[in-house]
């Protein structure tokens, strides 16, 4: 059998920023059945353009832009894109105007069964119109960005999202949150049976060996962040929070990684308040040197915002963190919170920063076997996103 795989982003190799839940997903379900071929349809990047084979998955990279350098979507993400230049909207264009031939040509060549398109808009809707001229079924998985973005576009989001989901064989959502927001952009029970919440798994890398051994320490209390440096993800309110209880509590520390178009806005507030000596910005990491950040902090902040237009269906950073048995305080408005509760997290009011306070107050007031309680729950939570089991619910739910 064979899938064609479309997707905006895929990591190609341990240098690469892109997030690596797709590579995970893939990887394991053709470990469950060898007789399935994957074909990888993804924008070229700017420093590798080849097409390989692994096992049972072929990789098929796409160029949509004249220049070598101009391959940069990726880094940031298509929305994010534009947020930093408009200019972007030709490159996006273009990525999908390429997307769909490619799609298209890669569709007659391999005659797959399925196309499985990771993310609604743009991926899922150019695969519903190349799936009904090649008679193909189409899959698909939603993951958050994709609803933000279509959510914004009014009355055409509504009729993309509806064409989408009408012409899917089955689609999938990575949190109840996420299905939500698109039932309010079409009604979803008259197609109740083709669509399930499954999220996406943490890599199995995440599960080894951790520890919690450095928690309480007296000299630093270091709280980090990682994730995209955009407004819905908060890292502008963490920082005021860390502002004022920092006058308190002059041992905290705080490590921000991640890339987005706040990211000089962040650094140039951290300066203005005088932090740049307890508040550290920096790029995205591999796994492992995320792996060891994670473990040197004593508290993981996901302080998620939500809005009319913006919303955070994960994030996976929560159950990362969750498996390195890291104490994670989370936002309320975020997708992954039906996981989370008093007994393996700390819960704030999402968007109040008096809330965020607060909470960052009670982290630091907890002794060693509140502490030890909590992370040691967390870590039974995120084994249910182990993707050996991710893997087989998509793959029982797709092509079983």
């Amino acid at each position: 059998m064979n899938v064609l795989v479309t997707t905006s982003t895929f990591k190609i190799n341990e240098n690469d920023s892109s997030a690596e839940f797709i590579n995970d997903l893939i990887e394991g379900i053709s470990k469950l059945d060898s007789n399935i071929n994957f074909y990888i349809l993804y924008p070229h990047k700017s420093y590798i353009f080849s097409e390989s084979k692994l096992k049972n998955i072929i990789f098929l990279p796409y160029r949509y832009w004249f220049t070598e350098s101009g391959h940069n979507l990726g880094e940031l993400g298509l929305y994010q894109s534009i947020k930093v230049s408009k200019y972007n909207i030709l490159k996006v264009l273009s990525l999908l105007i390429f997307q769909f031939f490619n799609l298209f040509y890669y569709s007659f060549k391999f005659k797959p069964e399925y196309i499985y398109a990771h993310w609604l808009f743009p991926q899922a809707l150019i695969a519903s119109v190349v799936s009904k001229f090649t008679k193909t079924k189409l899959l698909f998985t939603s993951h958050g960005s994709d609803i933000s973005l279509l959510i914004r576009l009014g009355f055409l989001g509504k009729f993309i999202t509806k064409f989408t989901v009408t012409n899917a064989y089955k689609f999938t959502a990575v949190s109840n949150k996420n299905l939500n927001k698109i039932n309010q952009m079409y009604n979803l029970s008259k197609i109740n049976k083709k669509f399930e919440v499954i999220p996406m798994g943490v890599s199995k890398i995440f599960f080894d060996t951790p520890v919690y051994d450095n928690y309480l320490y007296c000299d630093k209390y270091q709280i980090l962040f990682y994730g995209r440096l955009t407004h819905y993800k908060g890292v502008e309110l963490l920082v005021d929070a860390f502002s004022n209880l920092h006058l308190k509590h002059p041992n905290l520390y705080l490590n921000i990684i991640g890339n987005g178009e706040q990211k000089d806005f962040i650094i140039k507030k951290i300066t203005k308040l005088n932090l740049h000596q307890y508040i550290k910005v920096s790029s995205f990491k591999n796994k492992d040197l995320l792996i060891n950040e994670i473990d040197k902090s004593d508290l993981v902040v996901v302080p998620s915002l939500e809005s009319k237009l913006e919303f955070e269906a994960g994030p996976l950073s929560v159950i990362e963190s969750m498996s390195r048995k890291r104490l994670c305080l989370v936002s309320d408005s975020v997708g992954f919170y039906e996981y989370t509760n008093n007994k393996n997290s700390l819960i704030f009011s999402s968007g109040n920063q008096e809330s965020l306070e607060n909470m960052l107050s009670k982290s630091l007031n907890l002794n060693q076997d509140e502490y030890k309680s909590k992370v040691n729950e967390a870590f039974k939570t995120s084994l249910e996103f182990d993707f050996n089991k991710i893997s087989e619910k998509y793959f029982n739910f797709f092509f079983e």
